[in-house]
């Protein structure tokens, strides 16, 4: 266990062979911890391992984007800030990536993977495509994958 952590087993039955136990886990910081522990079995002797995350249902993540439309011009590029939105006890890094960009821009992602923002960076070449995009920004984690969406619009260099 983690200093400051303290798993409390609160009711146990031994019922036909098996055992339900009933533990909740409290925790002083968000840390991920594997709790393992040996049973036997009815028979005393077979033993049963398991292992306790400390994972709750519901522990999951959002994204969003700020600002979520952006124009950029051929030859320059545009900033966005990637907000991570923890919910419940879900603390891992979220890796990021971003689909439907338009020809000629590129983007990348800052730190990548991101634990609360990241700053996304949308760079249009001066041979990218003029015209409007919806670009999908997806962090993924583990099992979980969470999108957000990014306006793009494309606009050509003035002549002057």
């Amino acid at each position: 266990m983690h200093k400051g952590e303290a798993l409390f087993v609160t009711a146990f039955a031994i019922l036909f062979g098996s055992l339900t136990l009933t533990v909740p886990l409290f925790a002083a910081s968000t840390e991920q911890a594997l709790y393992s522990f040996n049973l036997n079995g009815a028979d005393g002797i077979t033993p049963i391992a398991a292992n306790l995350a400390n994972s709750w249902p519901g522990s999951s993540f959002t994204l969003s984007a700020s600002p979520n439309s952006e124009t950029v011009t051929k030859g320059s590029n545009r900033t966005s800030t990637i907000t991570i939105k923890r919910k419940n006890t879900f603390d891992q890094p979220v890796t990021l990536s971003a689909t439907g960009l338009p020809s000629g821009v590129t983007v990348s992602f800052s730190p990548n993977p991101a634990t609360s923002t990241s700053t996304l960076t949308l760079k249009a070449s001066g041979s990218a495509a003029v015209g409007a995009a919806t670009i999908t920004i997806t962090g993924s984690s583990g099992s979980l994958s969470r999108t957000t969406t990014v306006k793009l619009k494309v606009r050509g260099v003035k002549r002057q």
